[in-house]
This record gives structure tokens, C-alpha cells and sequence, in this order.
């Protein structure tokens, strides 16, 4: 069964049913209750089973099904459900047995549980298989195995939950066992949470629903029902859904990932989803937003552009494979043929760059580096699983986060190779470490006594762990400035749905706030001159993701403004001081949908307007119609130029 979530004007739920001969797909319409009948698979052969191995999907404004054909075959189908017809995809990458499940990231992939083993002992195949199916590339990536050690799933159940601390999926995997598991999408790994109540039993199922929550049918001959609050286990981390919305007439909203810079700072260097190809592509533009231009543009995806710090080189993921263009978009190369390759990080010299890969044959996130003109290539971890590498200023080191037993700590080793040096100690998780530009100091992450992720700093050789952050918040993604005086953060609210970005000195003292917090904000990056901040900036309900590239001056003189790359702004309002209403103007030339946020004195946001026009008007009243009380109150434009006014109300 799978059911459509977007088209919310009228509702559909689309069921498999095998009537004893032939297989057709039944539609019904909700609320009004009439199932219809739909034209059937390309074939008539009676192999489909019923359960969690069909998904909705929306791609390019346009609404699918798509259904592997079990159980012993490798045909995978798409429904159009526009046009009522059916189409073969890319074959399976292994026949999907009893137990297989799918779902949908609500952008361009679907994952897979491919269900139980079978070949000759050893198994051909384990039932552990785990992938991700690209809609734009019509192609099969395998993932990491699900880790339940060696037993094969055979009772698969898929829920995708968008978050902003990275998009996780939730899994059934086994009958008559009480396991519950966890995938990491951003770093292709697997982890165990709370078990169930009860052993599940066949026919149970998961969903993920936006209030932060996990329903989830146990099956078999009982009618148990569960929920489950993934935050209450872990900590409640402040991580915030990103419910997935479209509006069908706009179809011209951004979605931009790992921002960088150019050696001379004069170009933001990103990657972002081209409509034309319908795969990431690599762009440029200026920081003020101008003079956007394309790099690469053939039916690859590429990710994770870093430019070379001594050439006009680009180090980048290209189609899970390791690989360098030139700045102009020529010169395409492959490094590491292997796939699933990713965070790469370039030398300071520009010689080596050192990356994280995914190997099958022992099932770890491995660390590599490598020549850029691929003559050389080194394994510089053991079987582990590490993630964040980075090259010290002088070459020497490369520090990292590696999993050791429950807990991720805070590693070094001699980049020329040699034993590893574990630089923390404590039985918690450390995360994304940082050089300082002398090589003395690294910065990192803890989810200390606090309950929250605070940033710490110590000595290149560990020892004695300094907070540089203590409060009731998470604190990530710690960069150091050029100077290494300063580092930059995002800081979560958990009683939000948003962060900041935040700067700090390095040897202490007052935290200065560079944004407001009513958007989402990720991937901090400090100009070459050390003068400007780029970042990701979103907000939650942004179509496919809705993610755009924001700007801002790192040392602010004035009250802050700080620009993305829409065009969108110039905020005004008249009259200022008002009583009964007031007229708020800005520039909106295209056209585009803008959100217009009303915050009071404290912060809390109290009004919002959508709308594709170039003004509202506001009464003084709050999203509730209650008239809000005497005061000076803060205006902030999204989807555009972000500005902040001051606004008095006075009865």
C-alpha cells in the first residue's frame, strides 16, 4: 500500500491486490470512498506480494509508483499516475526476496531493504543488502548492510524522517526479534535503538509522521500498535523535521548543498540541483550573488566541490566516485574509481587530498589519501569507521572521528602514515574536529554533561579538553578563521525550528549571534580573507529541500543584513508607528513565494505571511487573530534578500 502525501486538493491510497490469476493496482479516493481500477503491471504473472516494497514518490512535478516485482525477479516498475501507465526501470541490483522494503527521501532517491538471502552456503547474497535507487539517473547504488549481525531480513519495514541534524531511516528487519534499527543518510551508516516492546511479526509496518514521531504496526495475529519519539532517545538533540511541501505553480526554488570558496575568494563554489539534467551539478557565483555560472553540466551528479588551495583544481564527488575538474568545468578525472566515496579535504600544499570511502569488503568507512594526479594512493585506517578528516596546516596530520565500541573519539595520524593517536578518552561521542591554521590546536564537538553538543578545544597531542560553549543548546560544525583567532558555529534551538550562526573567540569570552533563528543553517564556511561567512540556509516545509546559499559579513559594524541569492528585499513598512495597520512593502521582481516573519521583543515569532506579491498588510494582530500588545516588534524577510526592520506598534 502506498499513500500519496502532496496532492492535498484530493487524496489517494494505491493498494496491490493479487486476485488468484492476474495483479492490478486499485486507486482509492479519499474522502469519497470509490476504488477504481488502474491498469495493470506489464505482465500478468501472479509473483507479486503484498507489503511494504511499493512507494509514492514525486519527481520534476510529476507522481510515481514505483514497485520491484517479487519474488524472483529483477524487474522494477514505474506508475505514471498522470498518464495511468506503466514503464521497466533499471533492473534490480539482486533479486528482491520476502521481507524487502522501500521508501522515499522526498527528492530524488528511493532506498531499498532487497529482503532474505538465498545462493549456496556461503549465501550469494546475505540479506543484509541495503540501496539507494537515484529517479533522475535510473541507477542502483548499494549502501552499507543493515547490521544485524548474520542473519538476513525477512520482515522489512522503511520510514524516512527529514531532519535537520542529518535525514535518518528507521527499520523492521527481522521476524520474531524485537530489533529496531537506524541509518545515517549523510554518513551511510547503521546504528540500534530502543527495541521494540514485542518481537514483530509478519505484516508489520513503520511510518513517519511530521510531528516528530514513529508509527509503527507490530503484525501477525495481534492488533498491537505502537509509537515511538526518536529525540526522547536521543537526548531530545533540538533536531527538527523538515516536513516536504510543494506548491505545483512554483517550480523555481533552490536546492544548494556544500558551499565553499575559491583560492582568492572572489567565487562561492557549490552544488546545486540543475532542472535540466535533474542531477547535482557544480556552480560558482560571486558573493553578492551575481554572475551565477554553471561548471559541469553532463548526466552526472557531482557533490562536495573543493577547490585546490593552490591551483584552479576542484576536488569533488562524482557519482559516489572520487574525482577533480579544472575551474572551468574541463578536465574531468576520476581518482578513486571505487564508489561511495565521500568528504573530501584537500592538503594545504594541494598535493594530497584525503577522503572517507566506504568498503564492501569489510563493511567500514575507511580513511584514504591520495595524489591528485592519482599515482598514489594509501589506506590510512585500520577496520574502522571514521568520518571529517582534515590535513593539518604543515602537512604533518590528519586528524578524524572514528567509531571506537559505542562512542565516536577524536583520532590523529602522521599523514605520511604510521600508528593512530587517539587524542580523547571519555565514554561519550566527540565529533567533527578542526584544525587551527598553526597546526596547535584542534576544535571539536562533545556531548558533554550538559545533555547537548558543546565545542571544546585542546592541544594537537589531546590532553586537558577546554569548553568553549556551555548552555542548553547544540552547538556544531565548529570552523576556525584564518587567523585562528575566531571560530564560527550553528547553533540549534530545540524550542525552534531553526538555528544560528555564531562567532566566538577562540580564547574565550562573550558569543556574538550573526543571525536570527527562524531558519534551519548548516555548512559554515569562513572567506580566504577571513571577512565573510557562507552557509546553507533553509526553512522547514521549502520544496525539495528548498536549501539557498546565504552570505554574511563576519565581524558586522551595523545592525546585520545579510544577503542570499534571490534578489528579493528592500523592506519597508508605513506607517512606523502605527495602530491599526500598516502597509509592508518590498522588492519581489519575479515574482517568487516569500515568507515574511513578525517577531516580538523576545524573540518569539508571532505573525507570518506567504505570499508571491510585493506587499501585505498587517493589522496587529498575531497568527491566532489576537491583538497584540504595545511594543517594538522585528520584521524578517525569507525567501530572498533576508532583511530585518524594526516595527512599533502602539494602540
Amino acid at each position: 500500500m502506498a499513500w500519496d502525501t502532496v496532492l492535498n486538493r484530493v487524496h489517494f491510497i494505491y493498494v496491490k491486490l493479487d486476485d488468484g490469476w492476474s495483479h492490478v493496482a486499485y486507486k482509492r479516493n479519499e474522502p469519497n470512498n470509490p476504488w477504481i481500477t488502474l491498469a495493470p503491471p506489464p505482465d500478468r504473472r501472479k509473483d507479486y506480494l503484498s507489503g511494504n516494497d511499493m512507494v509514492w514518490a514525486r519527481y520534476n512535478d510529476t507522481s510515481y509508483l514505483f514497485v520491484p516485482r517479487k519474488p524472483n525477479s529483477e524487474i522494477f516498475y514505474r506508475y505514471n499516475v498522470t498518464n495511468n501507465t506503466w514503464t521497466v526501470q533499471a533492473n534490480l541490483p539482486r533479486l528482491f526476496k520476502r521481507g524487502s522494503a522501500v521508501c522515499w527521501d522526498g527528492g530524488a532517491y528511493i532506498y531499498a531493504l532487497a529482503g532474505q538471502g538465498y545462493g549456496q552456503y556461503p549465501l550469494v547474497w546475505s540479506g543484509r543488502e541495503f540501496y539507494r535507487y537515484s529517479i533522475p539517473g535510473n541507477c542502483w547504488t548499494r549502501l552499507a548492510d543493515v547490521n544485524i549481525g548474520n542473519k538476513a531480513v525477512n520482515c522489512g519495514s522503511l520510514a524516512y524522517r527529514k531532519r535537520a541534524g542529518g535525514d535518518e531511516i528507521y527499520a523492521f528487519t527481522k521476524k520474531d526479534e524485537n530489533w529496531f534499527r537506524r541509518y545515517n543518510v549523510n554518513t551511510n551508516s547503521w546504528d540500534s535503538k530502543a527495541n521494540t516492546p514485542n518481537d514483530i511479526e509478519n505484516g508489520s509496518a513503520l511510518i513517519y509522521m511530521p510531528n516528530e514521531k514513529i508509527y509503527a504496526f507490530r503484525g501477525g495475529n495481534n492488533n498491537t500498535f505502537w509509537r515511538y519519539n526518536p529525540d526522547a532517545e536521543d537526548g531530545g538533540d533540538g533536531g527538527k523535521d523538515l516536513v516536504a511541501t510543494f506548491d505545483e505553480s512554483e517550480s523555481n526554488i533552490e536546492d544548494v548543498q556544500d558551499p565553499g570558496w575559491s583560492n582568492d575568494g572572489q567565487w562561492v563554489v557549490y552544488s546545486k540541483l540543475d532542472t535540466i539534467t535533474g542531477t547535482y551539478q557544480i556552480f560558482k557565483r560571486r558573493p553578492d550573488g551575481s554572475e551565477e555560472t554553471q561548471i559541469t553540466s553532463d548526466e552526472s551528479n557531482y557533490t562536495a566541490p573543493k577547490w585546490a588551495p593552490d591551483s584552479n583544481l576542484i576536488a569533488c564527488i562524482i557519482d559516489d566516485k572520487l574525482g577533480l575538474i579544472k575551474a572551468d568545468g574541463s578536465g574531468k578525472q576520476i581518482l578513486d574509481n571505487e564508489p561511495l566515496c565521500f568528504q573530501p579535504s584537500w592538503s594545504y600544499d594541494g598535493k594530497w587530498i584525503t577522503y572517507i570511502k566506504w568498503t564492501f569488503d569489510d563493511q567500514y568507512h575507511k580513511l584514504y589519501k591520495i595524489r591528485r594526479d592519482a599515482s598514489q594512493k594509501v589506506c590510512l585506517s585500520d577496520a574502522s569507521t571514521n568520518f571529517y578528516p582534515q590535513f593539518s596546516s604543515d602537512n604533518s596530520f590528519i586528524v578524524y572521528q572514528k567509531d571506537v565500541g559505542f562512542w565516536s573519539q577524536i583520532f590523529s595520524v602522521p599523514a605520511s602514515g604510521g600508528p593512530e593517536l587517539r587524542l580523547t578518552t571519555e565514554e561519550v561521542d566527540y565529533a567533527q574536529p578542526q584544525w587551527s591554521p598553526s597546526a596547535d590546536t584542534i576544535v571539536f564537538v562533545k556531548l558533554d554533561t550538559t545533555g547537548f553538543y558543546q565545542i571544546y578545544k585542546m592541544t594537537a597531542s589531546g590532553g586537558e579538553e577546554i569548553p568553549l560553549t556551555d548552555d542548553s543548546f547544540d552547538h556544531l560544525q565548529p570552523r576556525f578563521s584564518p587567523s585562528g583567532e575566531n571560530i564560527v558555529y550553528v547553533k540549534s534551538h530545540p524550542d525552534s525550528a531553526g538555528s544560528q550562526i555564531c562567532r566566538k573567540l577562540v580564547s574565550g569570552g562573550e558569543e556574538l549571534v550573526l543571525t536570527d533563528y527562524s531558519t534551519l543553517k548548516e555548512d559554515p564556511e569562513w572567506s580566504p580573507a577571513g571577512d565573510l561567512i557562507v552557509f546553507v540556509e533553509y526553512s522547514t516545509g521549502s520544496e525539495k529541500g528548498g536549501k539557498r546559499i546565504s552570505v554574511i559579513p563576519a565581524f558586522p559594524t551595523a545592525t546585520k543584513e545579510y544577503t542570499d541569492f534571490c534578489h528579493i528585499g528592500n523592506l519597508t513598512c508605513s506607517p512606523n508607528l502605527f495602530n491599526t495597520k500598516t502597509v509592508i512593502r518590498f522588492a519581489n521582481p519575479q515574482k517568487r513565494t516569500v515568507t515574511l516573519n513578525i517577531y516580538n521583543s523576545c524573540g518569539t515569532r508571532v505573525k507570518t505571511f506567504t505570499t508571491k506579491a510585493e506587499q501585505v498588510i498587517w493589522d496587529g494582530k498575531d497568527n491566532v487573530g489576537k491583538r497584540l500588545s504595545d511594543g517594538i516588534y522585528f520584521l524578517r524577510l525569507e525567501g530572498g534578500r533576508a532583511n530585518i526592520e524594526k516595527l512599533i506598534l502602539a494602540h
